[in-house]
């Protein structure tokens, strides 16, 4: 018995695609496409990170490919967390807050996390007072 062709179909106003046994939505086929490119983006930007954390200048494809997968399933697995928080606690909206919450055991993330917010909002502020320092100039 041969499998069935490659059919496109509509249920429910979502276009669909079998794809090797499976039907997905266009909205599926999206996410799939941002994924590979949010992958492709971090495996070529992972070794020059390496490098800057002391690895070597060219660290072997295979020890950027695990680093790759283990940095997208965590992000993953963390975001999934802040989403189920946030709707627990009724409100729906991500916040940083609600990040901190779920990494307050590990004191090592929280602080470099904290760390990060300070520091992106130091960033903020200054570019407002250039923004707002060049608009008095003219």
């Amino acid at each position: 018995m041969s499998a069935p062709a490659p059919t496109t179909g509509s249920t429910n106003g979502d276009e669909h695609v079998r794809v090797g046994g499976r039907s997905k939505t266009d909205d599926g086929m999206k996410e799939d496409r941002q994924l590979q490119k949010l992958q492709a983006s971090i495996k070529r930007s992972l070794p020059n990170m390496m490098f800057g954390y002391g690895d070597t200048n060219k660290p072997l494809h295979s020890t950027a490919d695990v680093l790759s997968n283990l940095a997208i399933d965590f992000v993953g697995e963390m975001t999934k967390k802040v989403v189920a928080l946030a709707a627990e606690r009724g409100d729906g909206e991500i916040t940083y807050q609600n990040l901190l919450f779920l990494i307050r055991g590990d004191s090592y993330q929280f602080d470099r996390a904290w760390e990060l917010k300070s520091h992106n909002e130091e960033v903020r502020r200054a570019r407002e007072i250039a923004h707002a320092t060049d608009d008095s100039i003219q």
